[in-house]
């Protein structure tokens, strides 16, 4: 058993590609329309009705039972609501004992979930669609579109000899021009602007229709940062934003999912070699 050490007794007083969804129009597009902004609560539990002498045995015992998050909170509770009267117990060397322990256990997890990532990327080629174009060979996810004339919100690789390329489509279809000159997508109720060349098109046959493409190389830290939160986010929608309208897609879980595989790939065609490293590391 740990023990707690004070040059005092205890009784002086004592913190994760279909078409998009439906598609709503209005004539005053706004950032603030696709989001919510809800705040957080105050989450801080409050032990102002347990004696301070009480609540400091109660962290002993959490860290004996290797409690270490709850003994934290609690230790943390003390030392900021009775700053004043805990000179006589060595506070601090019990707190750095916690935090110790509380880097250990960060540490394991972080090392887990490497592995558990390294795993995953290591079979992420066998979820893509792999065609050639020229001298360039596309890694799609499969269940991305196949053909051209769906909407889509997605990302694809570009490789040849000289490497892999990450980029980020997103195709607006209708029969009325949108005039796109951005995208906001909101991410857990945050929202994330993406600009970038559009271009137009219309398709042949009876009913033509308007077709506006972003079709976006990602090519620094700041974009591939952004659409790894889109594919790792919950609750995402867009705006596609003209000069007078536009209009609202939700995003699925299906092509959150979709845009996950293809960052998989990507990042394991820039690290193969040392994620098979350690993989074979590990497992020795």
């Amino acid at each position: 058993m740990k023990k707690l050490i004070t040059t005092t007794s205890l009784s002086i007083l004592m913190l994760s590609i279909l078409s998009c969804g439906d598609s709503s129009k209005k004539s005053a597009p706004s950032i603030k329309d696709n989001s919510s902004h809800v705040k957080a609560g105050n989450s801080t539990t409050d032990y102002s009705s347990v004696a301070p002498s009480k609540l400091l045995r109660q962290v002993q015992a959490h860290y004996d039972l290797d409690e270490y998050s709850v003994a934290k909170e609690k230790l943390t509770y003390l030392m900021k609501s009775y700053p004043d009267t805990l000179n006589g117990v060595n506070i601090n060397s019990l707190k750095r004992k916690i935090d110790a322990e509380l880097k250990k256990e960060l540490d394991n997890k972080q090392e887990i979930a490497n592995l558990e990532r390294n795993t995953r990327l290591i079979g992420s080629l066998d979820k893509m669609k792999i065609t050639n174009e020229g001298k360039f060979t596309i890694y799609k996810d499969k269940t991305s579109p196949k053909f051209d004339t769906k909407e889509c919100f997605y990302a694809y690789i570009k490789k040849d000899a000289y490497g892999a390329k990450l980029f980020f489509k997103i195709r607006y279809i209708d029969t009325e021009w949108l005039n796109i000159e951005s995208f906001i997508v909101t991410i857990n109720q945050l929202d994330q602007t993406i600009i970038g060349d559009i271009t137009k098109s219309e398709t042949k046959g009876k009913k033509k229709y308007k077709v506006e493409l972003l079709d976006k190389p990602i090519t620094s830290s700041q974009d591939l940062k952004m659409i790894s939160s889109i594919a790792n986010g919950e609750n995402v929608t867009a705006l596609y934003v003209g000069p007078n309208s536009y209009k609202k897609r939700d995003i699925s879980e299906q092509q959150l999912l979709a845009i996950r595989n293809v960052l998989d790939a990507f990042a394991f065609m820039n690290a193969e070699k040392s994620i098979k490293s350690k993989i074979n590391i590990t497992k020795k």
